[in-house]
């Protein structure tokens, strides 16, 4: 690790020892409160690694809270719609459940492409056209939803967000999905270019646009399925959910090394 990556894992494991030497009843430590704090640190790796590949990029996405709570308000009007066709107490089929998360990843994944349309046809710069977008999803979720919760008590559905080891397996594989796409592959390397000096790879034949439409189609995609998680998690679909999480994600990628 870099120096300062070192002097910051050994500041957080003087707070935990310290936390941990407070707790006179060992409730920071106890089994529930790992699982809670794993729980919570899943959910908030798999927007943040979206945020991550941005900002290596060169970027910035200040819209991945806005889009968690959009894909909430999306996923769980799905699931509700689609749900009330059922018999009363029938469990949700996998089917649907997959053709809502796959929906709902969709809508993501235009946001992405949304986002590159505005940063490389129209030149916007990154911060003013996810800022833009920020307050468009939040309005849109709250449109949507009547600002009114959507609730969902499905228990396969609840079951993705509700389960911490099932969030964690979600949050590595992402993780290691994302890792190895960025060391081994060459579209990889491009991002790592392209955030290092933009106009010298536009120079040497990259297709900064391709590069950049990925970048961010990556970030809310993951963003989408942050908010998939947390509706589950929740139990309901919510147009107040992720916000300020933005702030989370770019503080995350920056803490985990990401330069700014």
């Amino acid at each position: 690790m870099r120096v300062h990556e070192t002097g910051l894992f050994l500041a957080l494991i003087f707070v935990i020892v310290f936390i941990a030497g407070m707790d006179r009843q060992g409730n920071f430590v106890s089994a529930y409160n790992r699982e809670r704090l794993l729980h919570q640190f899943a959910l908030l790796g798999v927007f943040a690694v979206g945020e991550a590949v941005v900002i290596i990029a060169g970027g910035i996405d200040l819209s991945v809270g806005s889009m968690i709570g959009f894909s909430s308000v999306i996923c769980a009007l799905l699931l509700s719609q689609w749900g009330d066709r059922l018999p009363i107490g029938e469990p949700y089929p996998y089917g649907l459940i997959a053709g809502a998360i796959g929906a709902t990843l969709l809508v993501g994944l235009l946001v992405g492409f949304f986002h590159s349309f505005l940063l490389t046809k129209l030149s916007l710069p990154p911060f003013v056209a996810t800022l833009g977008t920020l307050a468009a999803l939040r309005s849109g979720a709250r449109i949507l939803s009547h600002s009114n919760p959507i609730p969902i008590s499905d228990d396969r559905f609840r079951s993705l967000g509700s389960t911490w080891w099932v969030t964690l397996i979600v949050f590595l594989a992402v993780l290691v999905a994302v890792g190895a796409m960025l060391r081994r592959t060459t579209m990889g390397r491009q991002l790592y270019a392209l955030g290092g000096n933009e106009p010298a790879t536009r120079l040497s034949g990259v297709n900064v646009a391709a590069v950049k439409t990925l970048a961010y189609c990556m970030s809310a995609v993951l963003a989408a399925l942050a908010g998939i998680l947390y509706t589950a998690y929740l139990g309901q679909g919510s147009s107040e959910s992720g916000i300020g999480y933005e702030l989370n994600a770019v503080a995350a990628a920056v803490v985990g090394g990401c330069s700014l």
